[in-house]
């Protein structure tokens, strides 16, 4: 029985919390709701009315991380002291920085499709905010190229998609990069701050 009372966001940020963690333990598929209400200690009733499934916890859990690094981007857009290329450069820390805090909620998730939902979301939600920094509104070139950028960063350095040696990924982090800033003309060197969100190592 549900004897503690707890505010609705309270008692839906408890059901995301507890789900995460036995989908990090025990994994996704092996996770039934019944062990998520256990832990809890609620009925499954309490567990149906915040969420139709399990799958919709992953949603969500990828809807906060993603909505996380959008709201500090658009207040970085918001400085018009900064140019395109210190805009994404803050994004980016910003990125790296909310990947820090996030990495072993998110990404230790088994079973289920975590790096698929992040990336469609950082395509959909986030690229055009950085083609915003970038460039005016509307410029679907760079739209383009900025969404071929993070599709590779985000599938080419995915240690479970690709294996690579610390000599192999630096080496390819290096060449999209120096593609990236020939594609959009600006001076070698001045994305060389991505290196650090996507890892280069040595």
């Amino acid at each position: 029985m549900d004897r503690v009372t707890k505010s609705p966001e309270e008692r839906k940020n408890e059901i995301i919390e507890t789900a995460q963690q036995l989908f990090i333990e025990k994994g996704f598929n092996q996770t039934k709701v019944s062990d998520i209400v256990k832990r809890i200690g609620v009925s499954q009733g309490i567990f149906y009315y915040y969420f139709k499934s399990k799958d919709e916890i992953i949603d969500e859990i990828v809807h906060r991380y993603i909505q996380g690094i959008k709201s500090s981007a658009l207040e970085i857009l918001d400085n018009r002291e900064l140019s395109g290329i210190e805009k994404l450069q803050k994004m980016s820390e910003q990125q790296r920085e909310a990947n820090r805090r996030e990495n072993n909620r998110i990404h230790l998730i088994k079973g289920v499709d975590v790096h698929e939902r992040i990336l469609r979301g950082l395509i959909t939600d986030y690229v055009p905010l950085m083609q915003e920094a970038f460039s005016e509104k509307g410029k679907k070139d760079t739209l383009f190229l900025m969404e071929i950028f993070v599709a590779a960063g985000n599938v080419l350095f995915d240690p479970g998609i690709l294996p690579l040696s610390n000599e192999e990924r630096n080496e390819r982090i290096t060449f999209l990069i120096r593609f990236m800033e020939k594609s959009l003309d600006v001076p070698d060197g001045a994305f060389e701050f991505y290196k650090e969100l996507m890892g280069t190592t040595g």
